[in-house]
């Protein structure tokens, strides 16, 4: 019931921007900061996005998902990340496999919010990819640059400025970094920062940063907004005309060691809209009607949000010098030795679980009673608050309540693993040796659209519940992907001696805040020797982008 209200907010609270913008709403736009512009294939592309309302250059609290796409020169999508955002920011990475080519491709950012509005549907901007294992047909000649330079461009922003202990480092040796505040008077500022090592494989990406923000508004909705997370629409459709599509329940469980169910009641036109639960981040999951002849009914789920480029031609061609040669083997060779030797501590969420229905249930543990053969056994002689019925060859579970007639409510919920069950005849000659534990709770139970008599929830030791009934649709949908942790080697533990450290990527901050307050930054040089590039990137809270770069060396 707290779900559905929730809901209920979170459409009203859309309907007043609506009402408050005169029958428009306001447009977002995307900026993504990349650790770098060119990448060998072992490396990762690491990323930071923003979002904004465009109205007031603020990051923006409409949408709570973007997308982030890698386009080849074809306008072909070769991977996407879904990823959520946290008061208009997110971050996040592309592993570069050795199955992209050599060539230019495009990374591409929108939100679901932002396909409605023509003028500004995503951002993008131009790497480029090499791939040493794959034959390369080098182009024509031309000019090269190097982008490495020993001034650096503090002097061009006298909002912040960066400073280092020192100018020239040893390996694994301590940094520190000092970013003085200058003139920024906002509080609420979110950077990122990037220590990466330079070279001269950097290509002329003229393309870059193409996007613009537009200030148009909104007048058609075709695509919702996500406003509470991740969005599930779809709808229903039949060929009985007896049957309607208004007022249905659709549920849609999620399956395993966590679970998780939503109940939502479609519209007028049959549709339905799920919010999915980010601490639930199964792919895969089961949709159904309820309805006693459910199979009357056909599911069509919505499109995933995607995007297209609109009226691009990147050009792949690129020209790479032979003397550049062993530098790509030496970053291929570092990677891959990074790779293997990674100290990175992989980031788990280790919160105990609770199903929805915690702490109203009773539970009753199989192992500590008398085990039974049959499932109308262990019903009738462990759980005194639940029944059976049945009629012909078709069986029912009721809940025994006291106080009111439970039928009086209707059906109670049954789930297996958190599936949602209808049709309990495969239950009732499911195994019970493979059943833990039976959680009851027997009285009135209001889920979603619905009221049920109560809760039976059976819960297997194996969690995955595989007799699926026919009315029941597997689905697979796309979850977003959780923010990588970027841990630092610390060279004060000793334990690290004897590991190689090839990174050329020494720090990796997405989330930088800075306040009125002067910020220091530690990090360690690896084993890699040459020159460095420091950058710091990122908005205040007024929406002024700032870039501050500072270079150092390691001999």
């Amino acid at each position: 019931m707290r779900k559905f209200i929730y809901l209920i907010i979170a459409v009203f609270t859309f309907n007043a921007i609506a009402l408050s913008q005169e029958n428009s709403f306001p447009t977002e736009s995307i900026y993504i900061h990349t650790n770098s512009e060119t990448f060998i294939s072992g490396e990762s592309l690491l990323y930071k996005v923003y979002c904004f309302e465009n109205s007031n250059n603020n990051l923006s609290k409409i949408s709570k998902i973007a997308y982030v796409e890698l386009f080849n020169s074809k306008g072909i999508s070769l991977t996407r990340n879904k990823i959520e955002l946290t008061d208009g920011i997110g971050n996040n990475e592309i592993f570069i496999s050795t199955n992209y080519e050599t060539g230019k491709y495009k990374l591409v950012g929108y939100t679901s919010w932002m396909q409605n509005n023509s003028s500004n549907k995503y951002f993008e901007t131009e790497i480029t990819i090499i791939n040493p294992f794959k034959p390369f047909q080098n182009k024509e000649e031309k000019k090269s640059f190097n982008k490495f330079q020993k001034n650096s461009k503090n002097d061009s922003n006298h909002d912040l400025l960066l400073s280092l202990n020192k100018k020239t480092f040893s390996s694994r040796e301590k940094i520190t970094l000092q970013i003085e505040n200058k003139e920024l008077k906002s509080t609420s500022n979110n950077f990122s920062i990037s220590v990466r090592k330079i070279d001269s494989l950097n290509f002329d990406n003229s393309n870059n940063v193409i996007s613009q923000k537009s200030s148009e508004k909104i007048s058609t909705i075709s695509y919702l907004p996500e406003l509470r997370g991740e969005l599930l629409s779809g709808k229903i459709t039949t060929e009985n005309p007896s049957k309607k599509l208004e007022n249905n329940d659709v549920a849609l469980s999620f399956t395993g060691e966590k679970f998780d169910l939503k109940v939502f009641r479609t519209n007028s036109n049959g549709t339905f809209n799920f919010i999915l639960d980010k601490n639930i981040t199964n792919n895969n999951a089961f949709i159904q009607v309820l309805d006693d002849e459910s199979n009357d009914y056909k599911i069509i789920l919505d499109n995933p949000t995607t995007t297209k480029l609109i009226g691009t031609n990147t050009n792949d061609e690129i020209y790479i010098n032979p003397n550049f040669v062993n530098q790509i083997e030496e970053r291929l060779i570092s990677c891959q030795i990074q790779n293997t030797y990674d100290t990175q501590d992989i980031f788990k969420n280790d919160k105990t679980f609770f199903p929805f229905y915690n702490p109203n249930q009773t539970d009753y543990i199989l192992d500590d009673y008398k085990r039974f053969p049959s499932f109308k056994e262990t019903i009738i002689e462990i759980i005194p608050s639940v029944y059976f019925k049945q009629n012909k060859e078709q069986y029912s579970l009721h809940i025994r309540d006291y106080v009111t007639s439970g039928d009086s409510y209707g059906k109670a919920m049954v789930l297996v693993d958190g599936l949602l069950i209808q049709n309990l005849n495969e239950l009732f000659n499911y195994n019970t040796k493979n059943i833990y534990k039976i959680s009851v709770i027997n009285k009135p139970y209001v889920y979603g659209s619905r009221i049920f008599s109560g809760v039976i929830s059976i819960i297997t030791f194996d969690k995955n519940y595989s007799l699926i009934p026919k009315e029941v649709t597997p689905i697979t949908i796309e979850r977003y992907s959780t923010s990588t942790k970027y841990n630092q080697p610390n060279y004060n533990n000793t334990d690290l001696e004897r590991i190689p450290d090839y990174r050329y990527q020494l720090l990796w901050k997405p989330n930088l805040e800075i306040n009125n307050e002067n910020k220091s930054i530690e990090f360690y040089s690896s084993d890699i020797k040459g020159n460095f590039e420091i950058t710091l990137e990122g908005f205040t809270d007024n929406g002024k982008h700032i870039v501050l770069k500072e270079y150092f060396s390691v001999e």
